[in-house]
């Protein structure tokens, strides 16, 4: 399909800045990455894409469906959500969600993304067939809060345990 993927092995945005050529479509981080747990600077970036044209996409998988990060907040023009680890929460469904914060402007740049403005283009053709099972998702929703802030508490207590212990060794 022709798709490139380029690893940025750098936390200055000015590396991702020279990374961009007139192929690139959009940035993509991750609140917090995995394996690595780097926090991007997310204002720094999303000066970044808004020199060059691109939106901002980053994975908010460790930010808790919102909870402990909101990337819209912090510059980054679409998150994604999964919803099977943190919407959902018990392991009945396998989602995700993908949220635009309406702050990139699609129609500037449509010779990037002539995909979203052909005559023909129906986005709902692309999850036609597709069966939603929203009510799954909305139990585990109303209890993401709790399991949110039980998860930070746990934290809390754990790092409180590993300091005084360590300082024992």
């Amino acid at each position: 399909m022709g798709i490139e993927c380029r690893f940025i092995k750098s936390e200055d945005p000015r590396a991702y800045a020279d990374a961009v050529d007139v192929r690139t479509k959009f940035i993509w981080i991750e609140t917090i990455s995995n394996p690595g747990n780097v926090i991007p600077d997310f204002k720094g970036l999303a000066k970044v894409v808004q020199e060059r044209g691109l939106p901002l996409i980053c994975d908010n998988t460790f930010g808790c469906a919102g909870y402990f990060c909101r990337p819209i907040d912090h510059g980054v023009d679409i998150v994604v959500h999964s919803a099977t680890k943190w919407i959902s929460g018990h392991g009945t469904t396998i989602g995700g969600i993908i949220v635009d914060g309406g702050t990139f402007d699609w129609g500037r740049y449509r010779n990037r993304f002539p995909q979203f403005h052909a005559s023909d283009t129906r986005l709902w053709r692309s999850s036609a067939g597709g069966r939603s099972r929203c009510g799954q998702l909305l139990i585990g929703l109303e209890s993401l809060a709790v399991r949110c802030q039980r998860h930070a508490e746990n934290t809390q207590r754990l790092a409180d345990w590993l300091r005084s212990n360590s300082q024992k060794a």
